[in-house]
């Protein structure tokens, strides 16, 4: 039987290759440190990532971790050391943790200048390219838009949205 995460990794990122636990503890330890640049991890940006991490297949002791995890004190370039080390392409990993990360510092509605800058340290110390990061910062807002046509198509009789769907990412 194909695990469930296969789908969702292959919808989201092209390959059902799913990263060692090792590696997925850093990257979300990298995803939430970002997300706290602006001084808090909110409720709305946690639901998002643990969300992402639970759909590649973490296990409870990662979530477990990433709850407990003190983002304040922890040091960004600690935890994405190993992000790029993909012998087979370089870049896929840190460019699909670059995506996840804007992804979740908008799920609260609002990418602020600090969640901005860290991504952007982020990605000068993964050697990605300005142009690049652009390019997943457009991609990511784009999304927000047809999520939000999405839902409209979905409920066109209503002026509201259904309980537990927010339009978040629509600034």
């Amino acid at each position: 039987m194909v695990p469930a995460e296969s789908f969702y990794l292959e919808e989201t990122y092209g390959r059902a290759r799913r990263l060692a636990p090792a590696a997925l503890l850093d990257y979300g330890k990298a995803v939430l440190i970002i997300v706290g640049a602006d001084g808090r991890v909110s409720d709305a940006e946690m639901r998002a990532w643990l969300g992402i991490a639970r759909a590649c297949g973490a296990s409870e002791e990662l979530v477990r971790a990433w709850v407990e995890l003190d983002h304040g004190s922890a040091r960004l370039e600690d935890c994405i050391a190993g992000i790029s080390a993909d012998p087979e392409n370089p870049g896929e990993i840190a460019l699909a943790f670059l995506y996840d990360a804007i992804r979740v510092s908008r799920a609260d509605g609002d990418y602020a200048d600090k969640e901005r800058a860290a991504v952007a340290r982020a990605a000068r110390t993964l050697g990605i390219p300005h142009a690049q990061l652009a390019a997943l910062e457009s991609l990511v807002e784009a999304e927000a838009g047809l999520r939000a046509l999405r839902i409209a198509l979905l409920y066109p009789q209503t002026t509201r949205f259904p309980r537990g769907v927010e339009p978040t990412g629509l600034r």
